[in-house]
């Protein structure tokens, strides 16, 4: 497995400008690595990006409501740990909706990996952890009395379970592409940096 400094010397190239005023030159690396991108047209990508955004804000909210409902069901333990677990997943998740929806349409590979395994990882982990968080609730209502409140909860729970699997299938019917870069063309690589990687 690649570190972070091979795929950075991989996907960057070192390039000499002369500094503002003449007095000597600065190093600005600059992307070569091949774009990756969602490929679908400017509108849907539009569409699947309020989408995303309305699910994560409804699915984290109508989560708190559920976790903080006064009710014997959320101090269950089998709730708590589910609950607990899963707002770590919402919080991923929203972080990672928050990077897509304000990424370019092309990304540089370690952003687009960043986004992808964010996007394909917490939005299945929090709907998961909160449909068991459904049923471990449902199941501690069985056999005593049930107030509104009660039944609340698991509704919640399955509410915003609901939203993350709708954002993890989102996410995952948009086809995706890797597309060349010219600017490995634009700024040839020097010989000094040829002999380095030798």
């Amino acid at each position: 497995m690649k570190t972070y400094r091979q795929t950075f010397e991989e996907d960057y190239r070192p390039v000499q400008e002369p500094k503002a005023g003449g007095s000597g030159f600065r190093t600005r690396y600059v992307y070569i690595g091949n774009w990756h991108l969602w490929d679908v047209s400017g509108e849907r990508l539009s569409a699947v990006k309020r989408l995303m955004a309305l699910s994560a804000a409804l699915g984290a909210a109508i989560f708190l409501i559920g976790a903080l409902i006064p009710s014997p069901l959320t101090w269950n333990r089998y709730v708590g740990l589910a609950t607990g677990l899963g707002l770590a997943a919402v919080l991923l998740e929203i972080v990672g909706v928050i990077q897509f929806c304000a990424a370019k349409p092309r990304l540089s590979r370690q952003y687009f990996g960043d986004i992808n395994a964010k996007l394909k990882l917490a939005p299945l982990a929090h709907a998961i952890l909160l449909a068991f968080a459904t049923a471990a609730s449902a199941a501690a209502m069985v056999g005593g009395p049930v107030t509104l409140r009660d039944a609340l909860v698991p509704v919640c729970f399955l509410a915003s379970a609901l939203a993350a699997a709708g954002i993890f299938t989102l996410y995952r019917s948009m086809p995706q592409k890797v597309v060349p870069n010219d600017a490995a063309d634009q700024f040839p690589i020097r010989k000094a940096d040829a002999e380095k990687q030798i």
